[in-house]
């Protein structure tokens, strides 16, 4: 069963407004339903071309972080401040995405596309 993602963008492809249903099983946390409206707009979210093109992103920024950082630098000089904050934010980012996902279609035991299945 689909559901209707009404999107803002008048161009957006057919796939992207649709929420497939069937991909959504069980309950998260012992209190969120299949059709719990929370947990619907979480899963459009996470289905969104957009966000994962940023998840993307955030990968290929990660990587250039950990190579840019070697073990040759003098502790406490700017860049590794500066290596250190954007990798907060990547830690940040990456969290946020792994508890999307959770809350969209469970941590285990909740159908074939649990986070841990």
């Amino acid at each position: 069963m689909l559901l209707r993602h009404y999107s803002t963008d008048p161009e957006g492809d057919i796939a992207s407004q649709f929420v497939n249903l069937d991909d959504i099983e069980g309950t998260v946390f012992f209190i969120f339903g299949k059709n719990n409206p929370l947990r619907l707009a979480a899963a459009r979210l996470e289905k969104s071309k957009g966000f994962n093109n940023l998840i993307l992103l955030l990968i290929c920024i990660s990587t250039v972080n950990l190579a840019v950082e070697t073990p040759l630098d003098k502790p406490g000089i700017m860049k590794l401040r500066v290596l250190q904050y954007i990798d907060y934010g990547m830690t940040a980012a990456f969290t946020f995405e792994m508890s999307l996902k959770i809350f969209t279609y469970g941590f285990v035991g909740c159908g074939k596309n649990s986070y841990i299945r």
